[in-house]
C-alpha cells in the first residue's frame, strides 16, 4: 500500500507544480469543444475516485452487493486486467468516460486545485483503511456499471494510473494553450 501512496503524492505533486499558479481563464481554456480543459481533468479525477470511495464504504459497511459471476476467478482476473489497460499514462488509446464521471461543462476557479489536494488526502485515507480488505482479495463493482468488478488492489491501482493519465491529458492542454497564446 505504500507504493500507493506514494503515486498518490506523486500525482498531486505534479498537479500542483504545473497548475497551481493557472488563472481561471487558464485552468478552463479548451483548444475545442472536444476536448477537456485542465479543471475538467481535475473535476474528472475527483468524481471518478469519489464514486469508487462510495462503494469502498459500502463494502466496509457490509452493504455492498457484488454480482454472482464474482464467483468465478477467472471471470473476476479477466475484468481487473482489462480495467487495468483503461488506467494506464499511455494516451495512444482514447476512451469514452461514463456518463456518471463526466465533468461539468462550467468553469471552474482555481480553487478546484485545493479540493484536489484534499480529495488526495481523502484518497490515502481509503487505501490506508484498505490495506485488509485488499489481503482477502475483496472484489468491488464499478461504480459505473454492474456488469465490471475487479479486486480491490486493482481499482486502486486503477484509479492512480488514471490520475496520471488525466496529468498527462491536461498537460498536453496545458502545452496547447501556451502554443496559442504565441
Amino acid at each position: 500500500m505504500k507504493h500507493l501512496i506514494s503515486q498518490i503524492d506523486q500525482n498531486t505533486k505534479r498537479f500542483t507544480e504545473m497548475f497551481g499558479t493557472l488563472t481561471t481563464e487558464q485552468l478552463n481554456w479548451k483548444p475545442d469543444t472536444e476536448t477537456w480543459s485542465i479543471a475538467q481533468n481535475i473535476e474528472h479525477i475527483i468524481m471518478m475516485n469519489e464514486s469508487y470511495f462510495n462503494k469502498i464504504d459500502e463494502i466496509k459497511n457490509g452493504t455492498g452487493k457484488t454480482p454472482f459471476l464474482t464467483r468465478f476467478d477467472f471471470i473476476v482476473n479477466f475484468m481487473g486486467n482489462a480495467i487495468a489497460k483503461y488506467g494506464q499514462p499511455d494516451r495512444k488509446k482514447r476512451t469514452e468516460t461514463f456518463e456518471l464521471w463526466n465533468p461539468a461543462n462550467r468553469d471552474f476557479s482555481p480553487s478546484i486545485l485545493i479540493d484536489f489536494e484534499d480529495h488526495q488526502n481523502e484518497f490515502k485515507r481509503q487505501v490506508k483503511q484498505s490495506g485488509s480488505l485488499v489481503k482477502k482479495g475483496v472484489i468491488i463493482p464499478s461504480p459505473a456499471t454492474k456488469l465490471l468488478f475487479y479486486k480491490l488492489d486493482k481499482a486502486l491501482d486503477f484509479m492512480v494510473g488514471h490520475e496520471e493519465r488525466h496529468f498527462y491529458q491536461a498537460k498536453e492542454v496545458f502545452d496547447q494553450l501556451y502554443i496559442s497564446k504565441k
